[in-house]
C-alpha cells in the first residue's frame, strides 16, 4: 500500500475489543477497496501489549486486560487515563511515519480519545477524531445509571458484572500480580472479591473499590482517588473540549447547512 495511506485508530467501549459488532462494522468499511465502495484502509491492530501488522486492517486500541490481552501489571484502564493510547500512537508514528492517524472512540474508548485530544491540543498525534456516545460528564451519567429504574438494572449493572469479570479473568490466571504486597490492588481484592459473589452490582460500587484505585498510574498525584466521585470529577472529558485544537482545511467550496 501507498506509505501515505490514512490510519484509523480505533479506541473500543468499556470491557469491549477488536472482536466488537460496532468496532468491525467501521473497520469492515474501512479496509474495504476503494472500487469496492470502501476506503482502502491500512492493517494494524494495536494491543497495549503487543502490536500484529497486517497488509489491510484497522488500529485497535484495546485497552488494558480486555479482548484477552494479558496484563503484566495490577493497573487496569479508567476513563481518564490517556498515556497507554498516546504510547500506541507513538509506536505507530514510528513504523507508519507518513501516514496521517484518525481517532474514533465508542462510549468509554471516546471518553478516552476526546480526553486525549485536549490533553495533546497542538501536539496530538491525530489528525483528526471522531467522539461517539462519549460520557462527557461523568458525575451525571453516575447520578443517571445509579438512580434510573430502567437504567440501574440494565445498563449499571451489566458494565459492573462486565469489569469484574474482565479482573477476575486476570486474578484468577495469576494472582501474585494483584496479591503482591507492593501491588496497589493487595488491599482491595478482598472487597472486591465480595463483589464477585453478589447478584446485583452497579458500575459505581465496582469504580469505587477498583477503578479509582488502581485504574491508573500510581505515584503521580492522582492514585488512588479516595472514591468514585472524586475519580469521576477528574476523569470527565467536558474539562478538555476548551483545548481540543480545530484545523480548517482550504475547501474548494463552502460547507453549507445542507453539507
Amino acid at each position: 500500500m501507498p506509505e501515505d495511506t490514512p490510519t484509523l485508530v480505533v479506541c473500543h467501549g468499556l470491557t469491549g475489543g477488536s472482536h466488537e459488532s460496532y468496532v468491525r462494522s467501521v473497520v469492515a468499511w474501512l479496509i474495504k477497496p476503494k472500487e469496492e465502495g470502501g476506503m482502502g484502509g491500512r492493517a494494524v491492530v494495536v494491543n497495549v501489549s503487543r502490536v500484529v501488522a497486517r497488509r489491510v486492517s484497522h488500529h485497535s486500541s484495546q485497552f488494558r486486560g480486555c479482548a484477552g490481552v494479558p496484563v503484566t501489571s495490577p493497573q487496569f484502564y479508567s476513563a481518564g487515563t490517556t498515556l497507554d493510547l498516546s504510547i500506541a500512537l507513538h509506536y505507530v508514528r514510528s513504523i507508519l511515519p507518513q501516514s496521517s492517524l484518525h481517532g474514533i472512540g465508542f462510549s468509554l474508548g471516546a471518553s478516552v480519545l476526546s480526553r486525549y485530544l485536549g490533553e495533546s491540543a497542538n501536539q496530538s498525534l491525530l489528525s483528526s477524531g471522531i467522539v461517539l456516545g462519549a460520557p462527557w460528564d461523568l458525575p451525571r451519567m453516575s447520578l443517571k445509571l445509579e438512580n434510573h429504574w430502567f437504567i440501574t438494572p440494565v445498563y449499571s449493572r451489566a458494565m459492573a458484572g462486565n469489569l469484574l469479570r474482565v479482573l477476575f479473568s486476570h486474578y484468577d490466571r495469576d494472582p501474585a500480580i494483584f496479591d503482591n504486597p507492593d501491588s496497589p490492588a493487595v488491599e482491595y481484592m478482598e472487597r472486591l472479591k465480595r463483589l464477585r459473589k453478589q447478584r446485583k452490582v452497579t458500575l459505581k460500587e465496582v469504580d469505587q473499590v477498583m477503578v479509582s484505585r488502581f485504574g491508573g498510574p500510581q505515584g503521580i498525584g492522582l492514585w488512588p482517588f479516595s472514591g468514585a466521585d472524586a475519580y469521576y470529577d477528574w476523569a470527565s472529558p467536558n474539562r478538555f473540549i476548551s483545548s481540543i485544537k480545530r484545523w480548517v482545511a482550504h475547501l474548494p467550496t463552502p460547507i453549507t447547512a445542507k453539507d
